[in-house]
């Protein structure tokens, strides 16, 4: 059977406003992306991206002009790390309009990966490709070396968001690099991890625009550890210190630091009193979400 090579262009409206497919919402755009693809990529992605098959082509496959601009990155917020980079390697189209300099991707988990090896090279490429990592997911992973660590955070000097949780073998060794080389770190996951004060002061020290932090059973860490971060995250909103060792003084401090502090869960924190909590009710007028100790 041959396929004919008669083509349907659409007609493009460029005042017309793009559909708001939003990522969080991954609402389906029927056949918006497929009608810029050809036959062949259109193939190469049915075969490469499972996330595309699924909800981006359609069966409205018969276009064979490039994609404009108002496409690019639409079709890249559908897809996974991995799947980003196959689309690169088969489509033409995806090449050289989709991972552009001003893509950027979702959270990169490094379980999506067969090893910590294979994600440092792909995000080496994703930044000589120019795209920016903005997430990343390496919760539970208990063989993490300072020395991996300190090459994924390289290639991701714009991290916002980061997830160590369960990784037992996270130290004050492993946040130094991560902390000098993501200054502009928003949020970062350290529960169940084995950090000290000492680590938190490096956090605190280069990352002053922290927004939220998760110390969940991070047993190692003390009152001096809270006054650190205290004093250089003015802007700090969110905390999770729950079955931890704080007392009353880290409150105080914690307080009198970041008065705009919003939440905070002091689950088990059975060394705070019912004055520490008043004290710091009363330094963060705005906190409206606070667990008490019996949890």
């Amino acid at each position: 059977m041959s396929i004919s090579s008669t083509s349907i262009s659409p007609s493009i409206n460029s005042n017309a406003t793009t559909p708001n497919y939003g990522r969080l919402t991954h609402e389906k755009p029927p056949g918006l992306i497929s009608d810029f693809l050809t036959l062949s990529d259109y193939i190469a992605c049915r075969n490469t991206s499972k996330n595309l098959n699924e909800s981006i082509i359609t069966t409205h496959t018969l276009l064979l002009t490039p994609i404009p601009q108002a496409v690019v990155g639409l079709i890249s917020g559908y897809l996974s790390f991995k799947e980003n980079f196959a689309s690169k390697r088969t489509s033409k189209e995806f090449n050289q309009c989709i991972l552009t300099k001003d893509s950027q991707l979702g959270t990169v988990s490094i379980h999506e990966f067969k090893s910590v090896e294979q994600l440092i090279s792909k995000l080496a490429a994703a930044k000589a490709s120019g795209i920016t990592i903005r997430s990343l997911d390496l919760s539970e992973r208990t063989d993490l070396t300072v020395d991996q660590l300190t090459a994924i955070v390289k290639n991701c000097p714009n991290l916002r968001t980061i997830n160590l949780s369960c990784c037992k073998q996270i130290t004050d060794a492993h946040l130094e690099p991560l902390a000098k080389n993501c200054t502009n770190l928003h949020t970062i996951n350290l529960s169940d991890t084995n950090i000290t004060d000492a680590g938190l002061q490096s956090l605190g020290e280069n990352c002053p625009n922290l927004h939220t932090i998760d110390l969940n059973f991070c047993t190692q860490i003390t009152d001096a550890g809270l006054e650190a971060l205290g004093k250089n995250c003015p802007n700090l909103h969110t905390i999770n210190v729950s079955c931890t060792k704080i007392t009353d003084a880290g409150l105080k401090s914690l307080g009198e630091n970041c008065p705009n502090l919003r939440t905070i869960d002091l689950k088990y924190c059975r060394l705070i009193t019912n004055a520490g909590l008043e004290a710091l009710r009363e330094s963060c007028p705005n906190l409206h979400i606070i667990t008490t100790p019996s949890g």
